[in-house]
C-alpha cells in the first residue's frame, strides 16, 4: 500500500515537473522538447555487435568444457561411490568398516572439491565475461561522447524509453557500426 502511494506521488511529481518544463505556449500548443535530441537502440546494438557475438560464443566454449571437466569428474566419483557401497561389511568386521568409512569421508571430500573447483571455474570465467563486457561499455560511452560532441547533442534516449521519434533521429546504425570498428578485436580472455 505504501508502495503504491509512494509510486503514485512519484508519478504526479514527474507529471508536474513534465509539464513545467515542457508546458504548451499559447492556446492548442503541444510540448515541445527543445534542442539536439536523438535516440538509439541499446538492445539493438548489443545484440548485433559482433564483439559481443563473439564473446558469448567463446563463453558458451569455456561453460561447456567447464561443464565436460565436472561431468568426468563426477562419473570418476560415482565409481568410487559404487565402489564404497559395495564394500559394505558386517558389523563384526571392525576393521573394514572403519576403512569404510574413511572412504566415504575421502569421498565426500573428494566431491567437494569438485564441487568448489567447478564454482571456482564458473567465476574466473564470469569474471573475465563482466571485464569484457566492461572494455565494451567504455567505447560505447566514448562513442556516444564523441557523437554528442560531434553533432552538438543535448540529449540521447535509449529507443525502448521514447514512444516516438522520426526516424532521422535515430543513431542506432551510426553507433553500431562505429563501435563495431572500435571492439573488432576484444575477445574474451579467461585465464
Amino acid at each position: 500500500m505504501k508502495k503504491e502511494i509512494l509510486s503514485i506521488s512519484l508519478l504526479f511529481v514527474l507529471s508536474q515537473y513534465y509539464f513545467f518544463l515542457f508546458a504548451p505556449k499559447g492556446e492548442g500548443a503541444a510540448p515541445v522538447l527543445h534542442g539536439n535530441v536523438v535516440v538509439i537502440d541499446r538492445q539493438r546494438v548489443l545484440k548485433e555487435l559482433p564483439a559481443v557475438a563473439g564473446i558469448r560464443s567463446v563463453l558458451d566454449d569455456h561453460l561447456k568444457e567447464c561443464q565436460r571437466v565436472f561431468m568426468a569428474k563426477e562419473e570418476s566419483l560415482r565409481k568410487d561411490y559404487q565402489d564404497i557401497v559395495g564394500a559394505e561389511a558386517s558389523p563384526q568386521d571392525y576393521k573394514r568398516a572403519l576403512l569404510i568409512e574413511e572412504k566415504r569421508k575421502v569421498f565426500k571430500d573428494a566431491v567437494l572439491a569438485a564441487q568448489r573447483a567447478a564454482d571456482a571455474a564458473r567465476k574466473k570465467i564470469q569474471e573475465a565475461y563482466e571485464k569484457t563486457m566492461d572494455s565494451i561499455q567504455k567505447y560505447f560511452v566514448k562513442i556516444m561522447h564523441d557523437l554528442a560532441q560531434e553533432r552538438q547533442l543535448e540529449c540521447v534516449l535509449d529507443k525502448g524509453q521514447v514512444v516516438y521519434h522520426s526516424a532521422h533521429k535515430d543513431l542506432t546504425d551510426l553507433v553500431l557500426e562505429r563501435l563495431s570498428e572500435a571492439t573488432k578485436n576484444i575477445t574474451l580472455e579467461v585465464s
